[in-house]
Parts: C-alpha cells; structure tokens; sequence
C-alpha cells in the first residue's frame, strides 16, 4: 500500500501493515547513491520541491522574479534554508561549483549565487519561528512537511520532532522515522480505533517507526541524532542527567530532578517534577553539550511548556527560571546551528520572554493576522496591513517577519491510519 494512501482498516495486522517501513534510501542504507529519506517522503506524499517556487522552468536556469520567495528572501527562503558561513563566501564568487551537492541544495544555493540581493538578506546557522492557529487548523500538517522540506533543502541536519505521550501527530513520516525513547520505562503504542470499530489495543514501538532506539540518559541521546534523518524523541520520566545539564550549564542555576523515589519528607517540592520539565533540560543540553551539527527541533503545543502564567520557586518547580534558561539558549542556539520551530494554539499563551527573541512568525488559517498597529512582542509592529489568515481555509498561512510577509501552502501528508495513535510511557516506578 502507498504511504500516502490512509487505511481505514483497524486489526492489529492491518495497522502493522499500513506502518510499513522505508528501507531503501540511501539515508537508511548509508549509501552516496540513491533517493534520499527527504526525497523519499516527498514523492510518497505526491509533494512539490521547494526549489521550484523560485525558478521558471524545471532545469532551474531562469528565475522566477515574480515568486513570493525570491521577491522577499528573508521570510520563508531564510528561514529553512540554513547557511554556513563557508558557503556564503563561497556563493559569492563567480561560478562558484557546486556540483558535489545534492540536487535541492544545489538548486536554492545556485539561486542565492547569482541573487545578491537574496544572498545578502541571508542568515548564518540556525533560525526560529512560532506558528499559531486554533485546533483543525493544520499545525501539525504543517509540521511534517518542515521536517520534509528542512531535510531536502539541508541535507546535512538532523530534524528533531518533540514527542507528547498524548499523540503521535509525527505519524505521517512514520515510515522513515528514528524513533528515541528511554530505557528507564516500558514504552508501547496505544492504538484506539474509530467509535464504531474494535477496542483499542498496543503495539510494540517497532511496529511503527523504522528505527527504535532506547536512551540511557540525554547525553546518551545527544549522540543518536543522525544527518539527513527524521527522528522523534520523547522525554525520560526518570530525567537522567538533566540536573546534571542543569548544574553544568553557566546559564541555569541547579535545578533538582524529582521524582516519586526521590521525594523526601525535608524536600522543598510538593510534587514530581512535570515531565514536560525535561525539555528544557533537553534544549540546554542541546545548545551547550551537542557539537555543532546542524539539528532543527520541532516543539508542539508549545504553550504548554512556556505559559506566560508560569511562576518561579521551588514550589513550582522552578518554572519561570527555566524559561529563562530557555531564552537565553535560544540565542545561543543560532550561533550553534539549532533551529528551533514552535507551534502552540496562541502568541499570548507562550511566554514574552522566548516571544521577544523570535525573529519569525506564522499566522495559521481562519484566525486573524496582526496588522500595523496591533501589539505584537517582540516586533515594533506587525508588517500587514490589512487582513488575509482570517479569511484562509487550511493548507494556507502567513509567513512573516518584523519587515514582510509572504502567503504560502503546505502539503497534506495523510497519517498512515484513521485510528489514534500514541505513544505510551510507564510511570516513574517502572524499570525497563
């Protein structure tokens, strides 16, 4: 069956099937020859390159001078698009070879040649940006076709998508996916049919991604991420090592781990540290212990994770002093070739503190754009002037920064079955 093709049956045979794997790129087999795990997934989802917005005709020899992404190269093209700073030089002499690339690479980095405009506006390492939108408005969509789009056009980073125990919206890329998870806990895949189908039953993890890893701590985790790949991870209730991260990094005072174990009757904390905690110990550790690798880092429902209400203290965990570690590894994070996308439901949900320090925006369908005037942090104002997302069906959004905006589509990457799917962690007392 073709990946793109959604099954609507529900046995456990058949949803087994509908996650078989992709084994044949060159990706996976470690080869220089052959379809890469980028391309693969965008030819089994019937999904256009990204250079083609940018020239006339498909041997990409003329450029396309009415194309959004060539008129205003520093919204869309600049952020997925992610430059060292040995090819900006590069670009910037005559005739600069570029043979020895792969083809989609090849093809942005030859337009940015004879662009010095385009060029110019180009950044160095890693970007950043936070979509909003209601639920039903294609976030998730959105996300798989990044993880595509980012790993074509830079076929030398790793793309790293934030798993939830809630859901499995990563499902779409299933079958080319490395899936991370910990060694501490049981992990399984609950598998819940439609209403009027069969009761819900569990997979083994191996049933549904392409590669399954277990992780002993996060340094441990640190050296799984591969070029070129998809992978999911999702967090350790045990948080191996993340108060290690935290008393190693110059930018976090000591924050505890706590667990039900662990919990003592003179201890300062009232309850387990949040499982969700352990993604900034996660980010820390990937800015200041990770080498620098190009990797992009896909967080869903990032409202969660950065609420504005979050308050400081102990008592708390310490939530508000972690987001500030947060912000302040986000900027390092470019210099370190990190990106960083954020999806989360609504700007005012996420912290103002990492708000003010996103370059990037995304205005997601049926829900108002910000225009001139209107508070938007961390931009003097927004640059529309008049609205459009309000007015969008799904499978359109704005892109924008504090200069320009940009209208683009995303691809619809159907998820391999109807039935729900998640990943399931054991509980802290759990031993794998």
């Amino acid at each position: 069956m073709s990946k793109t093709q959604q099954t609507h049956e529900t046995t456990r045979a058949e949803i087994v099937e509908a996650f078989e794997a992709e084994t044949r790129t060159s990706t996976y087999r470690g080869t220089s020859y052959g379809i890469t795990d980028a391309a693969s997934m965008r030819r089994d989802h019937g999904l256009r390159p990204f250079w083609k917005q940018l020239y006339e005709t498909t041997d990409a020899t003329t450029i396309d001078t009415t194309a959004d992404a060539v008129a205003y190269p520093g919204v869309v093209p600049d952020c997925l698009i992610h430059l060292r700073r040995d090819e900006r030089e590069l670009l910037k002499r005559d005739d600069p070879d570029l043979s020895n690339l792969p083809k989609a690479r090849r093809n942005v980095l030859r337009w940015l040649a004879v662009d010095d405009d385009a060029l110019a506006k180009m950044s160095i390492g890693g970007t950043d940006v936070l979509a909003t939108g209601q639920p039903g408005s294609g976030k998730s969509t959105l996300g798989n076709d990044l993880a595509r789009q980012v790993l074509e056009l830079n076929p030398e980073e790793a793309f790293v998508w934030r798993g939830t125990p809630s859901r499995a919206e990563w499902t779409p890329l299933a079958p080319w996916t490395k899936l991370l998870l910990p060694s501490s806990v049981e992990s399984s895949v609950r598998v819940q049919p439609p209403a009027h189908a069969s009761g819900s039953f569990t997979l083994d993890p191996e049933n549904v991604a392409r590669e399954v890893v277990y992780y002993d701590d996060v340094y441990d985790l640190l050296g799984e991420f591969e070029a070129g790949t998809f992978h999911v991870v999702y967090p350790d209730p045990a948080g191996r090592g993340i108060a290690d991260v935290f008393q190693r990094s110059p930018r976090t005072d000591h924050f505890e781990w706590v667990n039900d174990a662990s919990m003592a009757d003179e201890s300062e904390y009232d309850t387990p540290t949040p499982l969700s905690h352990w993604w900034f110990g996660f980010v820390v550790a990937l800015v200041d212990e990770a080498g620098p690798e190009a990797l992009s880092l896909l967080l869903d429902e990032v409202g969660d994770l950065l609420p504005q209400a979050a308050r400081s203290g102990p008592k708390n965990h310490n939530w508000y002093e972690k987001i500030e570690a947060f912000r302040d590894a986000l900027v390092d994070a470019r210099k370190n070739n990190k990106t960083l996308f954020m999806m989360g439901h609504n700007e005012a949900d996420v912290h103002d503190l990492v708000r003010r320090k996103l370059r990037w925006r995304v205005t997601m369908p049926g829900w108002p754009n910000p225009t001139a005037g209107d508070s938007v942090v961390g931009f003097k104002s927004a640059p529309m002037h008049e609205q459009h997302t309000q007015y969008m069906t799904v499978g359109r959004g704005l892109w924008w920064n504090a200069l320009h905006y940009t209208k683009f589509s995303w691809g619809d990457l159907a998820k391999p079955t109807v039935a729900k799917v998640a990943v399931e962690l054991g509980g802290r007392g759990d031993r794998r």
